[in-house]
């Protein structure tokens, strides 16, 4: 069987990134049985001085602090819930908090040593997303965290530590290292990079030229 890496950098924060995330997943399944696809989720800021915590809604924040125009931020909006719908999310963004993620990546990192990422990853990005929760809070985030299968306490411990901030960093400088200034971006087997919002098409033609060049392992 063929065997592949997949890294991908994403943002919590940035909306596309769990359409992407469910646009790769759907490219995956028509490798089954043919490929082996592995996939390591890496931390990418789109602001690294994000809003203070609680500070603004994400409409207040496209309005106030990127300077958009509120026809345009309920435009966009707009758009980004049709885009959720066809992949089967539930975008409610006109109530989300805008949040730095710098500590949401940390919890993650946490996570994916735990073995509970993808638990913990779809838990955070739903809250972003679909709710009022604040991820920058780091209460919210023992919540989500605990609701993903860890242990509340040890999130505790860990944001208030500092650990995995190294992390994120590591990640981040790799991502301009590889040319990556968006997300999500894509990085297969160590090589090809394709970055924005691709379709399960283009994945799929992507993943399976990317497949022709390896070659089988045992």
């Amino acid at each position: 069987m063929v065997k592949m890496q997949v890294e991908i950098w994403s943002d919590i924060v940035c909306p596309w990134c769990w359409i992407g995330k469910r646009t790769f997943e759907a490219a995956v399944r028509k490798f089954d049985g043919v490929a082996e696809i592995s996939v390591w989720h890496r931390s990418f800021e789109l602001n690294p001085n994000g809003p203070e915590q609680g500070r603004y809604s994400v409409p207040e924040y496209m309005r106030e602090a990127l300077g958009m125009p509120m026809p345009r931020v309920l435009e966009t909006l707009k758009l980004i819930t049709h885009a959720a719908a066809e992949v089967g999310l539930h975008y409610r963004m006109m109530e989300s908090r805008a949040a730095n993620s710098f500590d949401a990546h940390r919890l993650l990192h946490f996570a994916d040593s735990k073995g509970r990422g993808e638990e913990v990853r779809e838990r955070v990005s739903h809250a972003f997303v679909a709710t009022t929760m604040d991820i920058a809070d780091r209460d919210t985030l023992c919540v989500l965290g605990s609701q993903g299968g860890l242990d509340e306490a040890e999130v505790g411990a860990m944001l208030e530590s500092g650990e995995f901030g190294a992390a994120v960093r590591r990640d981040e400088a790799d991502a301009r290292r590889a040319g990556i200034s968006g997300v999500p971006a894509f990085r297969f087997n160590g090589r090809t990079v394709m970055s924005g919002a691709l379709s399960v098409a283009d994945l799929e033609s992507i993943i399976a030229d990317e497949l022709a060049k390896a070659p089988a392992r045992r």
